[in-house]
This record gives structure tokens, C-alpha cells and sequence, in this order.
């Protein structure tokens, strides 16, 4: 993320406009991306090797043990997939049906309504997902993650109501009146975004076994 604003705000320094947000965004993305294959190259290999190094034969794992690897592998593909769409999809509709302009108040009412999912249930995630993955008994995740469920809806809930009722007056208001268009929107994907929060929740427990 730091070098991703450092080389967007060499590229508006230098003339980029607003394609230097592209930068800061392909910057952030791509460096994530060789990161992490770096980290899981690094562990693939010391693997094998301490594979190679063990005296013991190893034993070939049953067809039933590697179908069912197979088919994990397939439904967390498909998992990420949907997460994907489900993050990105409507961003190319309203581009597509309406104009980039509308695409400006659009984008800042999903990055306020989404606000659950980001700064609350994707940070719960960065625990329950490795804590599922490490635990052995499933009734000590169930119980984990419906605390999670439980306590994310107590703190979400009661704010949606008065935020969907103060939503037409409060962006005028603090933005301007040619922000109007951005109320709708907001309502509805503030309900969506706390909807996708609540479920968020259950999706990293199930990754994580």
C-alpha cells in the first residue's frame, strides 16, 4: 500500500491526472500478488525438502483422500471467484448502464455502506480464519463463529435504521446537493453491506476448515 501512494503521487506530480489512482491500485494489487507467490514458492520448496530429507517412505494418499483434496480446491476457487464478482460486478454495470460520471457517487456510497464489511467483519476474518484452520474441533468453531455473528449484529443493526432515515438529508448536507444521487444507492447497499458483513463471517470459518 505504501509504495502504491508513493508511486501514485509521483505519477500526479507528474502530469498522470487521475490515472495515477490506477497506478496506486495496480501498484498495491501487483506487489500483493508477487508477494505472496514469492512466500508460497519459498514454502513449496522447504517442503520438498524436509519431504526428501525424511528417512520414512512416504505413503501414497488414498483416491478418495485426493478426490476429495481435488474438490476442495475446486470449491475454494470457486469461492474466491464469487467474491470477486460479488466485489467487482456491479462497478462494470453502473459503468456500463449509466456513465463514469455516475460511477463517482456510486463508489463513495459502496465505500460508506461497505464500511461493516471492511473495517469490521474482513478484520474479524483475519482471526477467524486462521484460528478455524488450526483448530481440530468443529463445535469450538460453530461456537466462535456465531460469538462473532452475534456480536457484529448487536454493534451493526440498531445503525443501519437511523443511518438509511438521516442518509437523505446528512449527504446533501455535508457533500452538496449535486451529491443527491448518492442517497439511493447508499440505502440499499448499506443494507446489503451488512447483510455481506453478518455472512462474511461464516464464509472465513468455512475457509479456514
Amino acid at each position: 500500500a505504501l509504495c502504491g501512494a508513493l508511486l501514485a503521487i509521483a505519477a500526479g506530480a507528474l502530469g498522470a491526472g487521475v490515472w495515477s489512482l490506477v497506478v496506486r491500485q495496480l501498484v498495491s494489487s501487483g506487489l500483493i500478488a508477487l508477494v505472496a507467490w514469492a512466500s508460497i514458492t519459498r514454502l513449496v520448496r522447504a517442503g520438498r525438502s524436509a519431504v526428501a530429507a525424511a528417512p520414512a517412505t512416504p505413503v501414497p494418499a488414498a483416491a478418495p483422500a485426493r478426490a476429495t483434496e481435488r474438490a476442495n480446491r475446486r470449491w475454494f476457487a470457486l469461492l474466491a471467484l464469487a467474491s470477486f464478482l460479488a466485489l467487482n460486478l456491479d462497478y462494470y454495470l453502473v459503468g456500463l448502464l449509466r456513465d463514469v460520471e455516475a460511477l463517482g457517487p456510486y463508489a463513495l456510497a459502496f465505500m460508506i455502506a461497505f464500511a461493516p464489511v471492511t473495517q469490521l467483519s474482513w478484520q474479524l476474518g483475519k482471526v477467524l480464519f486462521p484460528a478455524a484452520s488450526s483448530t481440530g474441533e468443529l463445535s469450538r468453531i460453530g461456537a466462535r463463529t456465531v460469538s462473532a455473528i452475534a456480536g457484529s449484529a448487536l454493534v451493526l443493526l440498531p445503525l443501519v435504521p437511523p443511518a438509511v432515515a438521516l442518509a437523505p438529508w446528512a449527504f446533501p448536507a455535508v457533500l452538496g446537493a449535486e451529491w443527491q444521487p448518492l442517497v439511493v444507492p447508499f440505502q440499499l447497499l448499506l443494507a446489503a453491506g451488512t447483510v455481506h458483513a453478518l455472512a462474511n463471517l461464516v464464509g472465513e470459518s468455512l475457509s479456514g476448515t
